[in-house]
């Protein structure tokens, strides 16, 4: 009894170390991710919708080897699976690639969104935090999936949205 009552304890430290919290929190700990760094702008990343977000934040991982992927791709497994599946805008998965946006309506009416991308094959993480309004969050809803084997685009046009 007494090693099981030990072994729930772990258990539910283990969930709380990966708990997310917010999406600025989940950003957080994906960005401190083994191999992640922080950029300064977008353009290091292959996502899409940054150019629809306020106060952007950067993270990003290249080229990372197969023990490498496993690690790190189970360990972001882990924090977005901390997060609420009614704040997931579009998701999609195939075992080779996996991409994810999430938003959460925050105080004031605003929008924090979370975008995070991870390829099996090449190795790469990428994720990106900002701030957006209501008109740009259904906009992303309205998003067009596409993926074609490790290759994944996430389509997001503003003359999508019905205003």
């Amino acid at each position: 009894m007494k090693k099981l009552l030990v072994l729930a304890a772990a258990v539910v430290a283990g969930a709380a170390a990966v708990f997310a919290g917010s999406l600025n929190d989940a950003f957080r700990a994906v960005s401190a991710l083994p191999g992640m760094k922080v950029a300064e702008n977008a353009d290091s990343v292959d996502v899409a919708g940054p150019e629809f977000l306020d106060s952007l934040e950067v993270a990003y991982v290249n080229g990372l080897d197969g023990p490498q992927i496993r690690n790190v791709g189970n360990r972001l497994y882990d924090i977005i699976e901390t997060l609420p599946m009614g704040e997931m805008v579009v998701g999609a998965n195939n075992g080779l690639v996996a991409g994810f946006v999430y938003a959460e309506e925050i105080e004031g009416g605003g929008y924090e969104v979370l975008i995070v991308k991870a390829t099996g094959e090449w190795g790469n993480v990428s994720a990106v935090y900002g701030l957006t309004d209501k008109a740009t969050v259904d906009m992303m809803r309205q998003a067009r999936v596409v993926m074609e084997g490790a290759k994944l685009r996430i389509e997001m046009r503003r003359e999508l949205v019905s205003f």
